[in-house]
């Protein structure tokens, strides 16, 4: 039978050795939380006591690894563009972008903005929320959902459909995270205006209609997300009798409050466009953007925001603006129109 005094001082190791084992776990829990997802964590215990012949005594536990896990997060998507250096929201890689085609994802080529430059998607861009595209340049897409970041050491992808509902066309898109462990998937698409071919990766589309892009976590059927974007959209010049439209109406927008000529841009946000422009013509834009009208039709892309006023010089044997009430031309054939104060200078 061992002395009293032996026996007090292994108790006294003995709890001492609990107490380690138990702050060695504790510190991994701890650690687990802040961990990003897809890191290992690793977690040992140790038990320290001073054994009968009065020796110190280390024993070690197993080692327990385990993953950290993902947390759930809401989803955001939205249509952007690639701007001028120091001109965007956001600055970050925009691919690459890969293309569902024959069950199978294809890496799409490099994209070639408005004006013809091509950018490489891997390198940061400028990069700014867009409303409005024309058709025949890359649609470039952005998604956050920080609970698709799977893994912090390597770039993880997310799919997303670009959907016209007007063309029936719809295609797939696995878009690339940013950066490592960033959250944030982006990539791009090419548009046309032609008829849809199913699977061909081009969006094809017509004039003054809507696109969307729709989002569904994998993991979370709860959570999805939408965006839509207008592809150009146009106004028409019509006669108030007939409705018929009418081509070759010379239309300047100008400052309500000064007359001058506004500062108009192309959809790009930055190549000058111009502020006086005719019905159903082909205007181009100081990129080198050609903007196709067709009959009647007409368009100022991007223009600041501030009050203005159109001034329309209309063909011969015509006036402007019309004197028919609003109510009289809704009466016309082609009616509805989207009709307001600025619809008649």
């Amino acid at each position: 039978m061992f002395p009293p005094r032996h026996i007090w001082k292994l108790r006294k190791s003995l709890a001492y050795g609990r107490f380690v084992a138990l702050f060695a776990s504790l510190i991994a829990v701890n650690s687990g939380l802040a961990a990003p997802p897809g890191a290992i964590i690793s977690n040992q215990a140790t038990f320290d006591y001073v054994n009968l012949a009065g020796g110190q005594t280390v024993v070690l536990s197993n080692t327990v690894q385990v993953t950290a896990a993902v947390v759930r997060s809401p989803s955001a998507v939205e249509f952007t563009r690639v701007l001028t250096a120091g001109s965007g929201s956001y600055q970050e890689t925009v691919g690459p972008a890969y293309c569902s085609q024959g069950g199978a994802f294809v890496l799409l080529a490099d994209p070639t903005l408005t004006g013809g430059g091509t950018i490489d998607p891997t390198l940061v861009q400028e990069v700014a929320p867009a409303a409005t595209y024309n058709l025949g340049e890359p649609l470039f897409l952005r998604l956050v959902d920080s609970d698709q970041n799977l893994d912090f050491q390597v770039i993880d992808t997310a799919v997303v459909d670009v959907v016209h509902p007007v063309s029936g066309d719809t295609e797939t898109i696995q878009l690339s995270e940013t950066g490592l462990d960033t959250g944030v998937f982006s990539g791009y698409m090419p548009s046309s205006r032609a008829p849809p071919v199913a699977g061909d990766c081009n969006l094809q589309g017509t004039l003054n209609s809507t696109i969307q892009v729709d989002y569904s976590d994998p993991a979370d059927a709860t959570d999805s997300a939408q965006a839509t974007a207008t592809v150009d959209p146009v106004s028409v010049v019509f006669e108030s009798r007939t409705g018929a439209v009418v081509d070759g109406a010379q239309i300047e927008i100008v400052d309500a409050i000064s007359g001058t000529p506004a500062v108009v841009y192309g959809n790009d946000g930055f190549s000058v466009f111009p502020s006086t422009i005719a019905s159903g013509s082909t205007v181009t834009d100081a990129s080198g953007a050609n903007y196709n009208f067709g009959p009647g039709e007409y368009r100022f892309p991007v223009v600041p925001n501030g009050d203005y006023r159109l001034v329309v010089t209309p063909p011969t044997d015509f006036g402007a603006p019309s004197t028919a009430s609003i109510a009289d031309l809704q009466l016309l054939p082609d009616a509805p129109y989207d009709l307001g104060p600025a619809s008649f200078g």
